[in-house]
């Protein structure tokens, strides 16, 4: 079933075949970017999409180029902020793991997450589990919550 999704997203992405833009902001997840318009102008700031609603195929053969299939879903990530260098990292998903390990991979730009819902102890265990499954600390420069 796993598999079958992933080959389903993939079939369903669009891609891009163009560098992606140096900007100083990088929006980290499209799902919440008309909530980051709220904060920045749409020139300022460049998409990662972490859901693969888009591909970006320059980045491909650059990880492809450069280090192989290793860690492949990590290695996409990293450099793409590589290429976008970013002063600024932010998303209005606050219940990834997968945001707060964006430091581990490139530890230049300001990493900022802003709480956009309730929580319960759902993502405390999801963070639990990917600390021990991986051995990495997740981490974050300001998280914004309620209250």
């Amino acid at each position: 079933m796993s598999k079958f999704y992933s080959l389903k997203k993939l079939f369903n992405s669009k891609f891009v075949f163009i560098k992606p833009s140096q900007r100083k902001v990088l929006i980290y997840d499209r799902e919440k970017e008309h909530f980051c318009r709220i904060f920045f102008s749409n020139k300022s700031y460049e998409v990662l999409d972490s859901r693969y609603e888009s591909i970006n195929i320059y980045v491909i053969f650059f990880i492809l180029f450069k280090s192989g299939f290793n860690n492949f879903k990590d290695n996409y990530k990293k450099y793409y902020i590589d290429l976008v260098s970013p002063k600024i990292v932010f998303s209005a998903i606050d219940n990834s793991p997968s945001f707060y390990n964006l430091k581990n991979l490139n530890d230049k730009p300001l990493y900022i997450s802003f709480q956009y819902g309730m929580r319960d102890n759902q993502f405390y265990k999801e963070c639990k589990n990917y600390i021990k499954k991986t051995k990495k600390k997740l981490m974050n420069y300001y998280i914004f919550l309620f209250g």
